[in-house]
């Protein structure tokens, strides 16, 4: 009695083993349809993930480099006793150059420059800040700060540098600093006001 059930479930597995497909070809497209869209969408949120990680550094590090720039800048200003001007409009003239205490190069006046990774002067007009003199793309001067604080492909530019030379009230100088990140945009930006500690002398250039 026993061999006999054993048989017949033997006989059954058989049957059903005997029974049993593969996934057919529509299954198997189908399938990888999903795979494929599903990695498609893991790839996109990653990508989207770093960019904005790598924003939120650059943003961070952009706060340090604008500080330290800013200080250097508001030094240089405050100290100098002179200024080249290429345009005077009213009380405003708009600096070419200026007596620099820290970075002056055979005693020079100096002017700000954006240099590129090689050192040359940046055709994007953003870069690594400099002060000293171009001539035909080349540079003669000194960096400002170190090239280790552009961390993440961060750059930095002045524009918008002038002297306001006041008779009744105190004169000062403006300029404007900004931080990019590795695609030129900008990070942040700001208009700042320094006044220097002694009289300037002014040259037109």
């Amino acid at each position: 009695m026993i061999i006999k059930k054993l048989i017949i479930i033997k006989n059954k597995t058989k049957k059903l083993l005997s029974e049993k497909r593969g996934f057919t070809m529509v299954e198997l497209l189908a399938a990888t349809v999903i795979f494929l869209l599903s990695s498609a969408v893991l790839v996109t949120g990653m990508a989207s993930a770093e960019k904005h990680f790598n924003r939120e550094l650059q943003s961070s590090e952009s706060s340090i480099l604008f500080s330290t720039l800013k200080d250097t800048i508001d030094y240089e200003l405050s100290h100098t006793s002179r200024i080249t001007y290429n345009n005077k409009s009213g009380d405003k003239y708009t600096v070419d150059t200026f007596f620099s205490r820290s970075f002056a190069v055979s005693n020079a006046d100096s002017g700000f420059c954006m240099l590129d990774t090689s050192g040359k002067v940046s055709t994007s007009g953003r870069g690594y800040i400099a002060l000293g003199e171009e001539k035909s793309g080349n540079f003669n001067g000194n960096k400002i700060v170190s090239d280790s604080l552009y961390t993440y492909g961060v750059t930095a530019a002045v524009s918008d540098f002038y002297y306001v030379n006041h008779t009744d009230v105190p004169s000062y100088f403006t300029y404007k600093l900004t931080i990019y990140d590795d695609d030129g945009d900008e990070l942040r930006t700001d208009t700042i006001d320094v006044v220097p500690f002694g009289s300037i002398t002014l040259e037109p250039s």
